[in-house]
Parts: structure tokens; C-alpha cells; sequence
């Protein structure tokens, strides 16, 4: 229950526009079929769910996963092909999305074993094609196409921040990570971590986007590695 609170506690209103944010990126005819084709996200775990007219009932957290994805499309190539990394998984469900969304397999996540051994149940039920490799930091030779953090980077110790920096990010050749700390501090999230200006150096391409929706003070996005 206590794990459930941290990973689910969106209401209608943020779902709402999420939807709208989903709207935006692409037609409602495409969004009807994209929510309704990841509304499989909800089978598993008794999420809460609110009706959303059109689309019926969905967690608004599958709703953000499903806004995430389309964002990170929006910045960068993303097919059958491409090899991601995911920082802090959650339960799976945004590796899930991405997964039925753009066909990927070849997906590597980062988090404690007990939650690793919880995404691989999940998943296991609601999206079977997709493996869940276990990340250490061992992997020299290891590289990725792109990184996703929703928020779990921005939240990790300086000391984690950094190895996570050195031995993964680096080795990333792009990534969209939704941050809630390093430029202002408005929550306090910010006190004890790196500061952007420290990221940066180790990803001098980055770039700061808006968080859309908006959804804390200190919110923000990096990307780097974006398509032409």
C-alpha cells in the first residue's frame, strides 16, 4: 500500500490534462485509439480510475505514461530498434507503454531488486513480449539509445546521481528525464543534489524544456541527442 501511494497518486484533474496534453501532440481519432490501446496498463494491481468520456474509464497515471511517451516522440526517433534505459521503474507501466506503443524490446531498467521483481510480474501479465533486463553498473561495454527518468534521478543522492552519470547517462546517446530538483528549490528537492550546472558537465548537450503539464514548482525537463 505504502509503495502504491508513492507511484499512484494522481487524481482526475491531472489526468484530465494529461488527456489534453495527448490531444494536443496528436488528433483525437489518434488518441481514442493510442489511450484505448494502453488502457491494458489498468488490468493488472486494481488501479484507481476515473471516466474520461470518449475514452472511458483510465488511471490517470497511464494517462501520463501515455502523454510521457508521445513527448519523448516528439523529440526523438523511436522504433523496434531502439535500446532504452529506464532510471527508477515504478511499477513497469511506463516501460509498458512504450513497449506497445513504438514496438520496443530491448529495454534495461534501474531500481532496487524487490521493485524489479514487482515489474517483472507486471509485466509478465500485461506486456509478456517485453523482458525485464536487470541494470547494474558493471555493464562497461554497455551503451543505449535513449534514457528515461520521470522524476527518480532528480530525486537520488548526489553521490548516486553521479555514478548514475558516469557509468549510465553518458553512455546514452540521447534521453528525456523529467526532473524536480537542480535549478530552483522551491520544495526543497534541490538540497542535496546536483545542481543542472553539475549535470551539465557531464552532458554538456542537454537542453531544459517545460514540463507540460506543469505539475511542481521545480519541475523541468533535460533532453539531449534530439532528432534533426
Amino acid at each position: 500500500m505504502a509503495y502504491r501511494e508513492i507511484l499512484e497518486h494522481l487524481g482526475y484533474k491531472e489526468g484530465k490534462e494529461y488527456l489534453e496534453r495527448i490531444e494536443y501532440l496528436i488528433s483525437k481519432e489518434d488518441a481514442v485509439r493510442l489511450v484505448a490501446l494502453n488502457v491494458a496498463n489498468d488490468l493488472f494491481g486494481s488501479p484507481i480510475t476515473f471516466n474520461y468520456r470518449d475514452y472511458g474509464y483510465v488511471s490517470p497515471t497511464t494517462l501520463r505514461y501515455i502523454s510521457t511517451a508521445l513527448e519523448i516522440a516528439n523529440h526523438f526517433e523511436v522504433s523496434s530498434s531502439t535500446s532504452i534505459v529506464e532510471i527508477g521503474c515504478g511499477y513497469g507501466g511506463q516501460a509498458a507503454v512504450v513497449s506497445r506503443t513504438f514496438g520496443v524490446k530491448d529495454y534495461t531498467f534501474f531500481d532496487l531488486p524487490q521493485v524489479l521483481d514487482l515489474i517483472n510480474r507486471y509485466l509478465q501479465v500485461i506486456e509478456p513480449g517485453l523482458v525485464v533486463k536487470r541494470g547494474n553498473f558493471g555493464q562497461k561495454t554497455k551503451s543505449w539509445d535513449l534514457a528515461i527518468s520521470n522524476y527518480a534521478f532528480s530525486e537520488l543522492s548526489r553521490d548516486l546521481q553521479l555514478n548514475y552519470l558516469e557509468e549510465i547517462l553518458t553512455k546514452c546517446k540521447s534521453g528525456f528525464m523529467t526532473m524536480n530538483s537542480g535549478v530552483s528549490n522551491k520544495t526543497g528537492r534541490s538540497t542535496g543534489k546536483l545542481t543542472i550546472d553539475e549535470i551539465r558537465q557531464h552532458l554538456p548537450n542537454l537542453r531544459i524544456i517545460e514540463e507540460a503539464p506543469l505539475t511542481g514548482p521545480d519541475n523541468y525537463v533535460i533532453v539531449w541527442g534530439e532528432k534533426n
